[in-house]
């Protein structure tokens, strides 16, 4: 027996429970059936077990009625009983009322369902598939089709992982996408590359300020300054007030939240009037199709105080620093972005951002930094430029890991991926009675401490992290590539559990492919304002150019390399004055190395249409922060987790959380202090 904090796990394996495991009528010979046949994994398959499919092709017609009407060609003759289905089967679940029923805009309704089984139905297709497959091509794409659509917008219905059925989620998307005249067969594993637990010097390298295109530009000597910002996100702003006021005082940051909640984590709340005001100048203004210049004229008449500032402070969203910059084109800039560059920009004025966005890069005055790797890369891919990315770390928790509460798993608030686990989570733990936890919603916790019960998101003024702190881990379902509040939980050094395949969870708006098109189809933002060769501070940096003329520039250039189709402008060299931004040799280091990206990092994660493509995600899955930070642990199924919750030291874990926090503090602090210095040079 192995015993983790009072929790003792030995004996035989995890019961799977029936939603899941589906052990009643047909479909438990056919799950059994199924797990002998001799399917490798990524291969072509040439045939089919007749008995196999003897037993899946009747349930394929018995059940279709259910799930789709005659004759089941379009996403317009899908149904959803089978939504109605799982409703009933999680009715104890306020997260399927809060973010299944909600998204799917359907009410409580009562369906006869038989003996069903979601995750049968879904392997009867796939092998009916691979069977028909060479006599229609067609028909075999429809069912592979059905199979994809009944696993739900964004996979909320996945969960064959652990469930014995064998068939992945993703054989679905791999074989929409690689078209032969089979159907491969793929096992309950990531594609390739698979995900990693995050390794520090990993994330330390990608985190670094030096070779990027901030460490170009002059640094002076840190002096009393005055940041002034609006932001619709708190926590974002409230990121870089913590970090000056806790390590660099003299960096006052007057940072104003239109946000009426989260503000107070930070003290950046404004008054009534004055968010009226700035809400009126900068949502009322441009929503209402006003231009940029008419918004910064709107901003410039209320906010009296803009021009006493020495630097302006944007972050969400990113075309907010069009705007400050002309409503005060003499003051300095400090970008901290955290959403896509292009996202809320006005479909007319996409093309003018673009190009300021563009200047704002290569202007010495400004500097621009991001709050996640995965952003940093984006706009590399966009532009170019690698800026800097400094994580977000919130010590505004002021709390740190203290597990009173040592039989409650902390379950994080989900997107709508997750809003079926809180459900599973439970059926597991129904039929496995061994493990004595208790899955506790963030939701719940938020309630009690409103004293209320709700079945939507719950919005509170002050987050109570310390009541978050004093449960056993935290158990986090990514919905995109990075969450302010992962941030939070790891700087309380809570052991934090994520899934393994993040390639399919962590996908959300940081990279939907509107914020990387023109409307109307037109060009993509890639190349139509890339960056040509000019001589500041002494290296090459990059200004708005077309891709001919920016290529033409940089070849034969001893200081950089030419740009592909695929890359960017990718070295420069020079002397340099300040610390950490030379190589061995005394050349400027300014610009490094940027990644050539062999995939957009725009990925339509909501589509029926054109399906998420598994291997672009699981390239781009490295960069999110939940395959970058150091010691978060990953699972592979619920049974995957439920074991590793009882039998990982969590101790040591939260131990080397600890440790790690301190090294990324470092780091970050030095890149603030740049900030500073950046700000201050003349």
């Amino acid at each position: 027996p192995q015993s983790n904090y009072g929790i003792m796990h030995d004996g035989p394996p995890l019961v799977l429970p029936d939603l899941v495991s589906c052990s009643y009528g047909p479909w438990a010979k056919l799950r059994a059936e199924l797990q002998q046949w001799d399917l490798s994994e990524g291969q072509l398959i040439d045939d089919v077990p007749e008995e196999l499919y003897q037993l899946a092709h009747p349930l394929v017609q018995q059940y279709q009625p259910f799930v789709c009407r005659d004759p089941c060609r379009t996403s317009e003759d899908l149904k959803f009983d089978y939504v109605h289905y799982l409703g009933q089967q999680c009715a104890s679940s306020p997260h399927f009322e809060r973010y299944v029923a909600q998204h799917y805009r359907l009410g409580r309704e009562e369906v006869d369902a038989g003996d069903f089984c979601l995750n049968g139905y879904i392997c009867a297709l796939f092998i009916v598939a691979a069977r028909t497959f060479r006599e229609s091509v067609a028909y075999g794409q429809r069912l592979l089709w059905l199979a994809f659509s009944l696993l739900g917008h964004f996979f909320v219905f996945d969960f064959l992982d652990g469930s014995g059925w064998r068939v992945a989620g993703h054989t679905f998307l791999m074989n929409l996408h690689f078209l032969a005249d089979r159907v491969i067969g793929i096992l309950a594993t990531d594609p390739q590359p698979s995900s990693q637990p995050g390794v520090l010097h990993t994330h330390l390298e990608l985190l670094s300020w030096s070779g990027t295109t901030e460490a170009c530009k002059p640094l002076g000597a840190t002096r009393k300054l005055l940041l002034w910002g609006v932001d619709q996100h708190a926590s974002v702003a409230g990121e870089v007030v913590t970090m000056f006021s806790k390590f660099l005082p003299e960096v006052h940051v007057n940072a104003k939240s239109l946000s009426v909640n989260v503000c107070h984590n930070y003290g950046t709340c404004v008054g009534d009037a004055e968010r009226q005001q700035l809400g009126w100048a900068l949502h009322d203004t441009y929503n209402g199709n006003a231009s940029a210049s008419e918004t910064a004229a709107a901003l410039r008449f209320v906010a009296t105080d803009l021009q006493s500032a020495d630097a302006l402070l944007c972050t969400i969203p990113a075309f907010w620093c069009w705007i400050f910059m002309l409503a005060a084109p003499d003051l300095r800039l400090v970008a901290y972005l955290a959403l896509p560059v292009l996202w809320g920009v006005h479909d007319f004025e996409r093309e003018a951002f673009w190009g300021a966005f563009n200047d704002m890069l290569a202007d010495d005055r400004h500097t621009i930094l991001t709050m996640s790797v995965y952003l940093a890369e984006q706009i590399s891919w966009q532009t170019g430029a690698r800026v800097p990315a400094v994580r977000l770390h919130g010590l505004h928790t002021g709390v740190s890991y203290f597990p009173s509460r040592i039989d409650e798993v902390l379950v994080s608030r989900p997107g709508t991926n997750g809003g079926m686990r809180d459900c599973l989570l439970q059926k597991f733990l129904e039929v496995n009675p061994k493990y004595s936890l208790r899955f506790v919603n963030m939701e719940d916790v938020l309630d009690a401490e409103l004293g209320a019960t709700s079945t939507s998101e719950v919005r509170i003024r002050v987050m109570p992290f310390q009541v978050l702190a004093q449960h056993r881990a935290v158990l986090m379902w990514p919905y995109d590539v990075t969450l302010y509040i992962l941030g939070e939980y790891y700087s309380m050094n809570i052991p934090i559990f994520v899934p393994s395949s993040a390639w399919k969870w962590a996908l959300g708006l940081n990279n939907y492919p509107p914020n990387n098109v023109w409307s109307g189809g037109g060009p993509p933002t890639r190349r139509t304002a890339v960056w040509q060769t000019a001589s500041v501070a002494g290296c090459s940096v990059l200004t708005s150019a077309s891709p001919t003329s920016a290529a033409s520039e940089c070849m034969g250039m001893p200081e950089c390399d030419a740009i592909s189709a695929t890359g960017a402008l990718l070295s420069c060299t020079g002397k340099d004055d300040g610390p950490g931004n030379t190589s061995g040799d005394g050349s400027r280091t300014c610009l490094g190395k940027a990644v050539k990206h062999p995939f957009s990092p725009f990925l339509n994660v909501f589509g029926f249409l054109n399906p998420l493509d598994p291997i672009p995600a699981a390239y781009w899955s490295q960069y999110t922060d939940w395959n970058l930070y150091a010691h978060l642990q990953q699972f592979s199924s619920i049974p995957d987790l439920l074991v590793k919750l009882v039998e990982v030291d969590l101790q040591a874990v939260s131990s080397a959380m600890r440790n790690a926090n301190d090294v990324y503090l470092v780091q970050s602090v030095g890149s603030w202090r740049s900030v500073a210095q950046r700000v201050s040079s003349v």
